[in-house]
C-alpha cells in the first residue's frame, strides 16, 4: 500500500514533536514546550508543569496523607518505631511541609510471608467478616468460641 498524500497537523498545545513522530509532553524534568523556541523550556527550581498546562507554577506543599509513607523498624524489646518519609518521585514542595515527628509503639507481628500496613478503620458486619474468613481465621474463630 502506498501513501500518495499526507498531511501535517500540528501538535496540541502543550505537546511536541521534535523527531515529526507523536506529539508529547516534556518531561516534568525538561519543563515545557516553547512553540517559539520550538523546544522543552526549564521550569526554576520548585516549580514545576502539572498535566495537562503549559506553564510553571510554584509546586503544591505536599500532604502527609497522600505524598508520605510509613516506614515500620525492626521490633527491639517488644518496641517498634514508627517513621515517616517522602514517597519516591513525589510532585510536591517537601520543604513547605514538615513530616511528622517518629512514635514508637507496641510490636504488633505479622505471620511470615505478610507485613505490617495502616489499615483504615471500617465498621463491617459480622457477616460480612465471616464472607471473607479463609481457614486460618476459621481455626482461630473456632479455638476462640471453644475456650468461651
Amino acid at each position: 500500500v502506498m501513501l500518495s498524500s499526507f498531511s501535517c497537523k500540528p501538535c496540541k498545545e502543550g505537546l511536541n514533536s521534535l523527531s515529526g513522530g507523536p506529539c508529547v509532553r516534556c518531561s516534568e524534568n525538561e519543563g515545557f514546550w516553547s512553540k517559539t523556541l520550538q523546544k522543552c523550556i526549564s521550569c526554576p527550581k520548585g516549580q514545576i508543569v502539572y498535566h495537562g498546562e503549559n506553564q510553571c507554577r510554584d509546586k503544591r506543599a505536599c500532604r502527609i496523607d497522600y505524598d508520605a509513607e510509613e516506614v515500620y523498624h525492626s521490633c527491639i524489646n517488644q518496641k517498634r518505631e514508627i517513621s515517616y518519609v517522602w514517597r519516591k518521585n513525589t510532585v510536591c514542595d517537601t520543604n513547605k511541609t514538615q513530616l511528622p515527628n517518629p512514635i514508637t509503639t507496641n510490636c504488633r507481628m505479622c505471620p511470615k510471608g505478610s507485613y505490617i500496613v495502616k489499615k483504615d478503620t471500617m465498621a463491617v458486619s459480622y457477616t460480612h467478616l465471616r464472607a471473607h474468613e479463609t481457614s486460618l481465621h476459621l481455626v482461630c474463630r473456632l479455638l476462640l468460641e471453644k475456650k468461651k
